[in-house]
């Protein structure tokens, strides 16, 4: 088992709103069997990879990829990794008063383990403050606060919805969420718990077009909106979108649509306007 962790006991003020109390990220999680009487800790742990059990006030659950579960102050619980397929999880565990607020108004009661709220990225930006802002807690927890109240935002949306959203849909969210960060096929797969050809097929039998297609479209539509609103160079906006380099950029723009970045911009300001004076509202 690999994992890498920081508790950040000995930094907290006892009186702030928002503690953050360990964070981490375990890999190939296998023969481990935890058990707590009585928590005396509150945690969001969400499944990258592999299986496992979970045993909350009597009820078993089998969280799986892309799943999180949560571990409640106060409440006993056990849990163990799948020894042959064990857990890639990363998780934070926290408290304070505007937490518990937070947990008593956005997560349903009695209810430990949810599925299909695309949270990954949230819990990865928290690895991101965790390697990069281990040595500024403020900074940190500050941080990882905002990505908390959106993964319960996530949650409660997930649970509050009647309607099956079909798993293209699903994948759509996805990709608009992240427009402005690069596509991986491969935590797209991790996330949805299927191979990238199922993946590409079901979007593709649903919409008409690849799911690296619409994300490409999805992307040059805000490149529009940034040079039609903005003063920010070409390489600025290329950077911005996430794309390699700004002759990549300029490439995919004429692609879609048949112009380049600097000729759109041209028309949309001509010359002699200062686009300085213009703000992306």
């Amino acid at each position: 088992m690999a994992e890498f962790f920081i508790n950040f006991t000995n930094y907290i003020d006892e009186d702030a709103p928002v503690k953050i109390r360990m964070i981490g990220e375990t890999q190939q999680e296998d023969n481990v069997n935890v058990e707590r009487i009585n928590s005396d800790i509150m945690a969001l742990e969400y499944i990258i990879s592999g299986e496992g059990i979970l045993e909350i006030n009597g009820k078993t659950y089998y969280p799986k990829v892309g799943d999180v579960f949560f571990l409640q102050k106060g409440i006993s619980h056990k849990y163990s990794s799948n020894k042959k397929n064990g857990w890639h999880k990363i998780w934070v565990a926290f408290d304070g008063r505007l937490m518990e607020e937070i947990v008593d108004m956005y997560l349903p009661k009695d209810t430990y383990l949810f599925s299909n709220c695309y949270v990954g990225n949230y819990f990865r930006d928290i690895l991101y403050y965790l390697k990069n802002f281990k040595n500024n807690y403020k900074k940190l927890t500050d941080g990882v606060s905002i990505k908390l109240f959106e993964i319960f935002t996530a949650i409660r949306g997930s649970a509050s919805s009647a309607k099956k959203v079909s798993l293209a849909m699903q994948i759509k969210d996805t990709l608009d969420m992240m427009v402005e960060s690069e596509l991986s096929l491969e935590s797209l797969s991790a996330q949805f718990g299927y191979t990238k050809n199922h993946i590409i097929h079901i979007f593709k039998q649903a919409f008409g077009i690849t799911p690296y297609n619409y994300f490409l479209e999805r992307k040059i539509e805000y490149a529009k909106v940034y040079l039609d609103n903005c003063s920010l160079s070409i390489a600025d906006i290329a950077q911005k979108l996430s794309f390699s380099d700004q002759q990549y950029f300029s490439i995919c723009f004429k692609k879609i649509v048949g112009i380049p970045p600097i000729a759109y911009r041209n028309k949309k300001f001509p010359a002699g306007f200062d686009k300085s004076q213009s703000t992306l509202v």
